[in-house]
């Protein structure tokens, strides 16, 4: 409560002055410019994912997908989805519930699956839960 204020939130003009605000003493940095770009990726991506988080300063990414009826990966087991090394399934959405995967848990179509990881991982791994066959 430095200055009698119990809580500092700034906002940063640039994703590369974040740090610098927080190390200033701010308990939560807004950047109107990361706001923007992610809307706007998810705008793009609407068929694909939605970035629920993207904070490049740690270099991560949370979003979510679904499963497409046509998938290739429909009945396969999260531990056999070649999925690079820094991204992981962290939780499955299903039949109105969810669970927190295991290796052997299948893949269905319609599950809604959030990913996390670094920005190129989790793209490659959106790409590869949403792959079909081509009829």
């Amino acid at each position: 409560s430095e200055f009698g204020v119990p809580r500092i939130i700034a906002v940063a003009n640039s994703p590369r002055n974040k740090h610098r605000i927080i190390e200033a003493g701010a308990d939560l940095v807004i950047c109107p410019v990361e706001l923007a770009l992610r809307d706007f990726e998810n705008l793009l991506a609407r068929d694909r994912a939605t970035t629920l988080v993207y904070r490049p300063e740690m270099d991560l990414r949370i979003a979510e997908t679904t499963v497409p009826l046509n998938a290739t990966l429909i009945g396969k087991k999260i531990h056999e989805i070649p999925m690079p090394d820094k991204c992981r399934v962290a939780l499955v959405c299903r039949d109105d519930g969810y669970m927190f995967p295991e290796p052997d848990l299948e893949l269905k179509s319609g599950d809604k699956v959030l990913l996390l990881g670094d920005a190129p991982s989790v793209a490659r791994t959106v790409e590869l839960l949403r792959s079909s066959e081509s009829a």
